[in-house]
């Protein structure tokens, strides 16, 4: 016989049930009915949730308003959980995450409903920087509720609503992902301050992984919002070059330093030559690259600047050569 406790929690303004099971049932023909949905996308939306969040087989809309599926009891309770946010008529402004745990297991379904004006591509870029930053795969967006389903570990789920909450927000925020155990355990959300073309974007981007070694970083939500996710000696320099190239300009042709050591004994410096033009930017570089040998370069066009990154003898000889 199953044994199944339910407990509703609210923790630190998330909403939590909590189910303890016994043993492990069979699978079993289960049924679910569909209230609000009545396309075939909204439809077929919902059963890649049952497919994808739940782990539902067999998901069927052959008996609609109901969709049919094999799974277990425990799943029919946790479908039956999701639906009661995503199975709406239209978005609402409850921004509350709400979170499905099994007791005993690290194991969390979680639900975040986006602003209604959230587009289409914007939602898409919110799962995108999930991805690569949580390491989260099974995730799924409803449109119609504009509501996020995903399901990982309780510390991926706490990093992907941290994400979340922090579209559309005008403070840069960190966050400490410490259960990983190869060294990425510092995250970072940058805003910027100006709007940014999407050449822009890409270029700061860019910068910030070729220059400062992040692999995990992604650009989404509106206003725009910089994830990123590393080591807390790669972040900190990211985080430099950032605020160096979000920064307000000067007229002359200076030099900006960040001397906290990469391995080798590396350093980074930003050379920002006002009167050059995209084309001399790339020039410079050859240049550069030819004579001292550094290999880590990359131009921001927009602010005139080239980064580069080598040991201090090499961007001493670079300084030199641009005559600073």
């Amino acid at each position: 016989m199953r044994n199944c406790i339910l407990a509703l929690l609210s923790i630190c303004g998330v909403s939590v049930l909590c189910l303890g099971q016994g043993t492990t049932e069979p699978l079993r023909p289960q049924s679910i009915q569909v209230i609000h949905a009545t396309s075939p996308q909204q439809f077929q939306e919902l059963a890649t949730i049952l497919r994808l969040i739940v782990g539902a087989a067999s998901v069927s809309s052959e008996r609609a308003p109901s969709l049919e599926f094999s799974g277990t009891p425990d799943q029919l309770l946790l479908a039956i959980w999701l639906f009661r946010f995503v199975d709406l008529e239209s978005p609402t402004e409850d921004r509350t995450p709400h979170r499905y745990k099994l007791a005993g297991k690290d194991d969390v379904t979680s639900v975040i409903r986006l602003p209604a004006k959230t587009t289409p591509q914007e939602m898409q870029q919110s799962i995108s920087a999930i991805r690569s930053t949580a390491d989260l795969q099974r995730i799924y967006v409803y449109n119609t509720a504009k509501a996020i389903c995903m399901r990982a570990s309780e510390a991926q789920i706490a990093l992907a609503e941290f994400l979340l909450e922090q579209d559309g927000k005008a403070a840069d925020a960190s966050f400490a992902y410490t259960t990983d155990t190869r060294g990425s355990t510092a995250v970072r959300v940058f805003h910027p301050r100006s709007q940014l073309s999407p050449m822009e974007v890409q270029e700061m981007i860019t910068s910030m992984r070729s220059i400062a070694d992040i692999q995990r970083i992604f650009a989404y939500g509106s206003p725009l919002s910089i994830a990123l996710r590393s080591t807390p000696e790669c972040v900190a320099a990211a985080e430099w070059i950032f605020h160096e190239l979000d920064g307000v300009g000067r007229p002359e042709p200076h030099t900006a330093a960040y001397d906290q050591a990469f391995p080798g004994d590396q350093v980074v410096r930003i050379f920002y030559l006002p009167s050059a033009t995209n084309r001399d930017l790339q020039q410079i570089m050859t240049n550069i690259r030819v004579k001292t040998g550094i290999q880590r370069l990359f131009a921001y066009n927009s602010r005139h600047a080239v980064l580069v990154r080598g040991t201090h003898a090499q961007v001493t000889q670079a300084e030199q050569m641009l005559q600073f």
